[in-house]
């Protein structure tokens, strides 16, 4: 019905009334005051006895002080529940009439408990899984953001073609022992898969033995906690991408169970230069032979390579003949870098410069005066001059015993100090190894005089580089006669 517009004569208009307090009219009645109109509500309200939504009616009298557009139009107010009230004063029992536009809702049951905990449950395990999935997406992009960056890096670095015998970690058994190719950095569990075979010895910072690894003899150099240093220093050496064929070939490394760190290499039955003119008298091709290859190890250490492959130049700075080893194929093999530094490496004048093996070390290593990187080159140099010397004596030319460098001058084990008396000597350190004068005699041994001359000069600045060496015995190699720029 069309309600037609409030009138204000309403003073003493019945409206119905629902509920109404004890003072209001009988018959469920009561009567407006002034200013007051009638009004008729209705509200859905759950009823959990039934599982359902049900009306709940009100009706009465609304005081002047009570109404409101917002209460007399309830329903533009938007709620959750359905609520309707609406407001009269035209005629007597106006309000009544109003509650039968009450519209029920569409009938919605309500979830139930175990409805609840299932969707609840079905949303903490999709978020759960969407965690799960992404965490392990950023796991494995990690590992393969780290292993390709490795191989990457090994392949920048590396200055050679990989040799046939580095294509395979097992099938290594022919390899001449050498560095030729790719440094194979195996993963940390190769420690748990050698055998300990033969005890060779033990050195200033490690000991070395032979193992058996999957069926296949290699030497496995243990460090202890206290040379861990030295242990990062010759693996920092190798990550540079030092792979050649007169270098001692790097396997891998690891931390063995017992705390001891180790480093693992190609096994060279030969032994170590030292040993091996000790009990063999060399011919010509045998000397030339490991002359060559041992100076091309240290040329290729002191060599910087620039552009797309850099390596910086490296100084050994404990060259001995026990630091070069003879592979399968006769050549010498350079290895111990526990002390070598890398030109990138900033040069502190601070440092212990007295490293590495006393007797080999050059006058300005005794004395203390390098003050630069060119500076350690040039002490290499002086260290190989007295190792070409041990095998000039064992050249069949002469045939002489073998002998260390001023073995008739120094203790079996000198220290620093002793060197630095022989050097206070007016004698030339050539005139103090005793170069026999049969040397001179030999087309081989002449030449080879001169070069040990010129390495073992006092002035450093006037010895050889490693290059020039290395130029003048490949030269001799590809001609197969003596082709020398010191005559």
């Amino acid at each position: 019905m069309k309600i037609p517009p409030y009138s204000r004569n309403y003073t003493g208009i019945i409206c119905y009334c629902i509920s109404c307090p004890g003072e209001e009219e009988e018959n469920s009645t009561c009567r407006l005051k002034e200013g007051a109109q009638c009004y008729a509500a209705v509200e859905e309200v759950f009823n959990p006895d039934i599982n359902d939504y049900e009306p709940v009616y009100d009706a009465g009298c609304l005081g002047p002080d009570e109404q409101s557009t917002l209460q007399c139009e309830g329903d533009r107010v938007p709620s959750e529940n359905y609520r309707s009230i609406k407001c009269c004063n035209f005629t007597d029992l106006c309000n009544k009439n109003l509650l039968s536009e009450y519209k029920p809702r569409t009938k919605i049951t309500p979830p139930t408990l175990l409805e609840v905990n299932l969707s609840t449950a079905v949303i903490a395990f999709s978020i759960v899984f969407t965690v799960a999935v992404i965490i392990s997406i950023m796991f494995l992009f990690y590992k393969y953001r780290k292993n390709n960056g490795s191989r990457k890096g090994l392949t920048k670095l590396s200055n050679k073609e990989p040799s046939k015998c580095n294509n395979n970690l097992h099938n290594f058994s022919h390899s001449s022992g050498s560095g030729d190719g790719q440094s194979l950095l195996t993963r940390r569990t190769i420690g748990r898969e050698v055998r300990k075979e033969q005890f060779l010895g033990k050195g200033r910072f490690s000991e070395k033995w032979i193992v058996i690894w999957k069926e296949d003899r290699i030497v496995m150099k243990t460090f202890t906690t206290c040379e861990e240093e030295q242990w990062a220093r010759e693996k920092s050496i190798y990550a540079t991408g030092l792979n050649h064929v007169n270098v001692l070939g790097l396997i891998g490394s690891d931390h063995l169970k017992d705390g001891l760190r180790a480093t693992f290499t190609y096994y060279c039955p030969n032994g170590s230069l030292h040993d091996y003119i000790k009990k063999h008298c060399l011919n010509d091709m045998e000397f030339l032979t490991l002359a060559r290859s041992a100076t091309n190890g240290v040329q290729i250490l002191h060599k910087e390579i620039r552009g797309t492959c850099t390596r910086p130049s490296i100084v050994h700075r404990n060259i001995t003949s026990k630091n070069f080893l003879v592979n399968e194929a006769g050549e010498c093999v350079i290895c111990d870098f526990e002390v070598a530094l890398m030109e990138s490496e900033k040069f502190d004048p601070k440092m212990d410069l007295r490293v590495g093996t006393p007797r080999y070390a050059a006058p300005e290593i005794v004395n203390e005066t390098i003050h630069s990187f060119e500076g350690f080159k040039m002490a290499d140099i002086y260290s190989l001059g007295l190792v070409l010397w041990e095998m000039c004596r064992r050249s069949v030319a002469v045939s002489q015993d073998y002998a260390l460098p001023f073995a008739d001058l120094l203790p079996k084990y000198p220290i620093m100090e002793d060197m630095k008396n022989i050097f206070a000597t007016k004698k030339t350190v050539h005139e103090m190894l005793g170069i026999p004068i049969t040397w001179e005699k030999d087309s081989i041994l002449s030449t080879v005089t001169l070069i040990v001359k010129e390495c073992t000069n006092e002035n450093a600045k006037s010895r050889p580089t490693s290059v020039r060496i290395s130029k003048y015995f490949s030269s001799w190699k590809t001609n197969e006669k003596k082709i020398s720029m010191y005559q």
